[in-house]
């Protein structure tokens, strides 16, 4: 298992690309969270461009897609657009690009359609679950922060193409030089897609692994009693199997990276010791609810968008650990407290 390695220390300006082989291009854009940037990855063909993944459709992302296409996508087509996942730093310019070039999306059928369904949610969605976090512990104030999210996402992903290939796990894309296989793999979204090229050592991670930070990993207010931190610990385990330890993991955010088995092993561990952390707090002298554990796991001060991802990560573990037998409910009233079994 090698050691994490960083070959490109200084990553490029937003709205800047640099060459990391021969006719792949590694661009930043620029987010509006505290997860700052996006990574877009750009592959020159014979005759045309392919893009993977677009960034949020802002004025700011705009004017720097404007540069490009008249710098350095300038002499040929931008001809295929690849959508990772449904998340709106990677599908939510998806629309206005391939508008503006004419470029064709391939995307997995489930986070196309998942991306459909956020763009159509409104507030009145949440409050038909509005018991559901109730019972978890939420105020009336908190469940008005989550009624903002679902707003900032048509914010950033303000349509969607009508049109779009669908891509289906084994799937083998040529773009550029490169040929790669797609792989779902489930936990961060519904299934993201993860591109391998073995032939060049180069995989294409989306959010699956990143370098330094977790992966967010939530439960979705429209499935509450899912369970998806068991399905991504189960692929950081079968990840390693499928692609060598040689591997250049190209990430959608921060640095490439080698060392993708110790970072598999790195987030495993991660979160098994939020579990463990959990355990603790839920204390069957005072068992706690879900929403009294949050702020415990996360000390900083959350806004809207990280409100939710705290929460839902923190159902995530609560739904896994209930799974496994390792804590319990408690209903006190119509709350559903949780301690350790």
């Amino acid at each position: 298992m090698i050691e994490l390695s960083y070959p490109y220390p200084e990553p490029p300006a937003d709205g800047a690309t640099r060459e990391i082989a021969p006719g792949l291009h590694w661009l930043r854009l620029p987010l509006p969270f505290r997860l700052n940037h996006v990574n877009v990855y750009l592959v020159e063909g014979e005759r045309g461009w392919t893009a993977i993944d677009a960034g949020v459709d802002t004025a700011q992302a705009r004017a720097l897609w404007e540069g490009l296409l008249g710098g350095l996508l300038a002499d040929k087509p931008v001809e295929r657009l690849i959508v990772t996942h449904y998340h709106p730093d990677h599908v939510g310019a998806a629309a206005w690009l391939c508008g503006r070039t004419g470029a064709a999306l391939a995307m997995g059928e489930t986070e196309y359609l998942t991306a459909r369904v956020h763009r159509l949610a409104t507030a009145d969605d949440l409050g038909a679950e509005r018991d559901f976090y109730l019972r978890h512990g939420l105020a009336a104030e908190q469940l008005g922060l989550m009624a903002q999210r679902l707003d900032r996402y048509r914010s950033v992903v303000p349509d969607l193409p009508r049109r779009y290939s669908p891509i289906r796990a084994g799937d083998r894309l040529k773009f550029g030089p490169f040929e790669a296989e797609a792989t779902m793999l489930p936990g961060h979204s519904p299934a993201q897609v993860l591109l391998h090229a073995p032939a060049h050592d180069l995989l294409f991670a989306a959010d699956h692994v990143l370098p330094q930070i977790s992966p967010n990993v939530s439960v979705a207010e429209e499935k509450p009693e899912d369970d998806p931190l068991g399905r991504y610990l189960a692929s950081l385990a079968e990840l390693p199997a499928r692609v060598p330890d040689r591997t250049l993991v190209l990430p959608g955010h921060r640095l490439p990276f080698f060392g993708l088995h110790r970072r598999c092993a790195e987030l495993a561990a991660h979160h098994a010791a939020r579990c463990a952390d959990l355990a603790r707090l839920c204390d069957p002298a005072a068992p706690p609810t879900v929403a009294e554990i949050v702020p415990r796991l996360f000390t900083m001060e959350l806004d809207a968008h990280q409100f939710w991802f705290a929460f839902s990560e923190t159902l995530a573990h609560v739904n896994l650990m209930a799974r496994r037998g390792e804590i319990a409910e408690v209903r006190d009233g119509s709350l559903r407290r949780w301690r350790r079994a």
